[in-house]
């Protein structure tokens, strides 16, 4: 229904490519190993039993996800195939501080390690260290940039970029749902993602005039269906405390619609009950049968600077500095602009109140409890590559700079020996796009480079 309905928006939309382990078109034999199908028979493959969990976990296994290939590295298979490297260890219950540069070369790592009973006693930690000649941060965004924020500011690294925890991206993020579709839906039926549509794909990417279109991305998106039940009920109240209501009246007028609901569908229960399926009876399917849920990415200013938290603060605090907050950036109108651009191709006819794509995070009621806030799965940035120290944390092969004295004119730039940044953090800019193929690629290019050099 999404596809149907992005195509008379756009001339760039399709189906994704889905990175899960499907069944083979119908027809296609599984057996020979030269098989035109997905997979050959002796390879067995977990396939996508369509339970919507995507983004929760999925539980047959069918992502093609990292933990298939670390796993089997460092300890094996089930079937006794033996580990791919004997010298790979993972330690887990493990977090990093900082990381410090040693003065005979090398690096040391100072971490601290959690026992399993001490989990609930997050006070109590063994500090401990360890030493490497190479070391390479892929802790993700978030992670690496407090990591590398921390070892700053205790000096571990006396070189490192005064650039760090800048250039944090939201990459446009976005989620808005609608309520009463023209058609039957079911958002509890996987994969979460399969349709996308591309906007404004002329956009070059370049500083521009920020009332100029940027370039965007929708997508179909399902949800869990232990979720369903919520979402179905949750939306109509959150529509109706759009409406003006008071915050302070916000948990009375909840409960009070509750009820309301409640008392007529046990009033009217007795006379229809032979005649149709009570409301209080239906499943995740039915609570959601007529909800589009929908997900933007965009082109967005990429101006976030990370800091450590204080006291009473989260570990990782995070703010624009062009003095707007994130859901100002006007990515995020041209998103909206879209997605009223669909809503008459998908909601039924006549039902323009209903019929809306509202964002639950930034609606009125929201805002009153001062909680606006951008739903973020894609962040990116804040350890960027550049082309200098002065302008980013590492190269275009995950080289940390070093911005101290060069060793001698003739050299262009100084690095940190053996001290690489692997991950989302290195991203300069908003993809407008899913990033995880974007990272990979830059992962894949920088091992590619180390190898070559060794």
């Amino acid at each position: 229904m999404f596809q149907t309905a992005v195509k008379q928006l756009t001339d760039d939309f399709g189906a994704v490519d889905l990175a899960i382990g499907d069944l083979t078109p119908e027809g296609t034999p599984l057996g020979p190993k030269e098989s035109p199908g997905n997979y050959p028979l002796e390879k067995p493959v977990n396939y996508c039993e369509r339970q919507g969990r995507c983004n929760a976990g999925c539980l047959p296994g069918a992502r093609h996800t990292l933990n298939k290939q670390l796993i089997p590295a460092v300890f094996g298979r089930l079937d006794g195939t033996p580990p791919l490297f004997d010298n790979l260890t993972v330690k887990a219950l493990a977090e990093v501080d900082f990381i410090e540069e040693l003065d005979g070369g090398g690096y040391e790592i100072h971490y601290d390690r959690y026992e399993h009973q001490n989990m609930r006693e997050p006070g109590r930690k063994t500090r401990m260290t360890v030493t490497a000649d190479k070391v390479f941060v892929a802790a993700g965004c978030m992670g690496t940039n407090e990591i590398m924020l921390r070892t700053k500011k205790k000096g571990g690294l006396p070189g490192l970029s005064d650039a760090v925890g800048s250039g944090f991206s939201t990459n446009g993020d976005y989620i808005a749902f609608m309520e009463n579709t023209k058609e039957r839906m079911r958002l509890t039926h996987g994969p979460v993602t399969s349709s996308f549509g591309n906007f404004n794909t002329d956009d070059s990417g370049e500083d521009s005039d920020p009332e100029e279109p940027r370039f965007h991305t929708l997508e179909d998106q399902g949800i869990p269906p232990a979720f369903s039940s919520l979402v179905g009920v949750g939306l109509p109240v959150i529509r109706s405390l759009t409406k003006g209501r008071n915050r302070h009246l916000f948990m009375l007028w909840t409960i009070f619609l509750w009820a309301i609901k409640q008392a007529r569908l046990y009033i009217r229960a007795p006379f229809v009950n032979s005649r149709e399926r009570q409301e209080m009876f239906k499943s995740e399917d039915e609570a959601s049968a007529n909800m589009m849920c929908v997900i933007g990415m965009g082109r967005e200013a990429a101006v976030g600077q990370f800091r450590l938290g204080g006291l009473g603060q989260t570990s990782l605090r995070v703010e624009r500095t062009d003095n707007r907050e994130f859901y100002e950036d006007p990515i995020y109108k041209d998103i909206e602009k879209s997605l009223r651009d669909l809503e008459p191709h998908l909601r039924a006819d006549g039902d323009t109140e209903k019929g809306k794509f509202r964002n639950p995070f930034l609606s009125d009621i929201f805002r009153r409890f001062k909680v606006d806030s951008i739903t973020l799965t894609h962040p990116l940035g804040g350890c960027r590559m550049a082309e200098d120290v002065e302008h980013g944390v590492v190269d275009e092969y995950g080289r940390v700079f070093d911005r101290r004295k060069k060793d001698n004119e003739d050299q262009e730039q100084r690095f940190y020996e053996g001290l690489y940044i692997a991950d989302g953090a290195i991203i300069p800019t908003a993809l407008g796009v899913n990033p995880s193929l974007t990272i990979s690629t830059l992962a894949l290019r920088i091992a590619d480079k180390i190898a070559e050099e060794l």
